[in-house]
């Protein structure tokens, strides 16, 4: 029997910010290590809009090690690869963050206190092909923590993610508001520090049968691992995004996307989903649901 293992495929996104410079940096670098055969680079991925999630499912699922640009970049694509580490940690593949310090775009590192763990640097890009030529092998196999598995949960909760109680005090009112109308109970993630954060992040994903992410100017950047959580796990759940922001385009096209640009009209938007919330058997014929079917489609191919 083969052991995958063994063959250590890579999933790589990098930034395309800068395609002249560092995306044919990277990709170069990338190639000229002995492990060239063994990557699968997602900007070479073919793709149209509508199938962005579906070829980061596929190239997720069936690849060991996830490796994902770490570049701050002005095009906000870094929220892209935060939902993929979110995906990558539910369906437990090795998941890492790489950063070029003498990028040619001269970009900044992303910082986030779930993903330092799991960043790998390099001086420059000669020094990243010797990097994945000595320590390949170790990110194959160095231990990573595990997430929480989804269980049995009753329907009269969900959780909330990505609202801050000092900068979105008028948006946690109308979410208490719609839980309170069917008597349901809304639960507010405050992300933790110290040694169990990622335990406590999958904890609140899967607890409860959906979750509600919020986008927003104050939206911390770990809201997008949690999406990606919520995509691995195949839990239900809709984006609140306020009016002027956007989504990764990991999800076009979710139709579980509220767009609002006052309390009424979010109070509004949400009642529309009441019934698919309300029972289970519901979500197998909704739309937004589409993601499921997705990770299914993968799993049988």
């Amino acid at each position: 029997m083969n052991d995958k293992s063994q063959d250590g495929i890579f999933f790589v996104n990098i930034n395309e910010g800068h395609k002249r410079g560092h995306n044919k940096d990277t990709i170069y670098a990338l190639r000229s290590s002995k492990y060239s055969k063994r990557l699968k680079i997602y900007q070479e991925t073919p793709k149209t809009p509508d199938s962005i999630l579906q070829s980061v499912l596929e190239g997720i699922l069936t690849s060991d090690v996830v490796l994902l640009d770490a570049i701050l970049d002005k095009q906000e694509s870094y929220k892209d690869r935060l939902t993929q580490f979110g995906i990558a940690f539910a369906l437990e593949k090795q998941r890492y963050f790489f950063y070029i310090q003498d990028n040619s775009s001269r970009e900044d590192k992303l910082f986030s206190e779930y993903i330092e763990p799991f960043t790998v640097e390099a001086s420059g890009y000669l020094q990243f092909t010797e990097l994945l030529n000595e320590k390949a092998e170790v990110l194959i196999s160095q231990p990573q923590p595990k997430p929480q598995k989804p269980t049995d949960k009753s329907y009269q909760s969900f959780s909330v993610i990505g609202a801050n109680e000092s900068t979105n005090p008028d948006l946690i009112k109308a979410i208490k508001e719609f839980a309170s109308q069917k008597n349901w109970h809304a639960s507010f993630y405050k992300p933790l520090s110290g040694t169990n954060i990622h335990d406590e992040m999958s904890r609140h994903v899967v607890m409860r049968p959906f979750c509600i992410f919020c986008i927003n100017k104050f939206t911390d950047i770990n809201t997008y691992v949690a999406i990606g959580l919520a995509l691995g796990f195949g839990v239900p759940f809709l984006i609140l995004i306020e009016k002027g922001d956007t989504i990764p385009k990991t999800l076009n096209g979710y139709a579980g996307t509220v767009m609002y640009e006052s309390n009424s009209e979010l109070l509004a938007n949400l009642e529309k989903y009441t019934s698919i919330f309300s029972s289970p058997e519901n979500f197998k014929s909704w739309d937004g649901f589409t993601y499921f079917y997705l990770l299914s489609k993968t799993e049988n191919a």
